[in-house]
Order: C-alpha cells, then structure tokens, then sequence
C-alpha cells in the first residue's frame, strides 16, 4: 500500500504528539523519519542516529528529557543547596 507523504506526515505528526512530544518536536521528527529516503539513508535502523542529530540541527527542537539529564548531571556533580535547619529535620527524621 502506497500513502502520499503529506498523510504520512499527518500520521507521524500525530501520533508523535499522543506519545507526548511537543508539538514543534512531533513536527521535525515526522518530517525527518518520512523524508528519510530523500537523506539516502538505507534502512530504519541506520538512520535514527542522523535522524536525531539532523532533528536536533533544528532551532527549538530537543528530546525529551534532556534538560532533565542536563539538570540531574549537575546536580551530582555540584550537589544540591539545602538549608542548614532543614537538613537537620531530614536527618532527625531518617535516624528515628
């Protein structure tokens, strides 16, 4: 069965954005997975790692989570400000 691009697009778009991506990263993702072909990338498999870095190229397009992971690295690295007396509480509480 042959679909036209811009229903497959329609397709990719929307489902994208039921799977919880934003409608700007369900835009560039639909558009780079169904345009694909036109990368000359061969097979599914071997174009997801461009798909992204392409995706990515786009202004305001990010995958979900990094500025969680980003935020997370550097709270392990630099820890984590918390006051004196509250910290105090948390570890009168955790010895009880």
């Amino acid at each position: 069965m042959k679909k036209k691009a811009d229903e497959l697009l329609r397709l990719a778009r929307n489902t994208l954005k039921r799977a919880g991506a934003s409608p700007v990263m369900a835009e560039a993702a639909a558009k780079h997975l169904v345009h694909a072909e036109e990368h000359g990338l061969p097979t599914h498999v071997e174009r997801v790692e461009t798909v992204i870095t392409t995706m990515l190229a786009d202004e305001g397009v990010r995958l979900p989570g990094s500025r969680r992971f980003a935020s997370e690295k550097k709270l392990r690295a630099e820890g984590i400000e918390i006051a004196d007396d509250l910290l105090a509480k948390i570890e009168k509480l955790a010895s009880a």
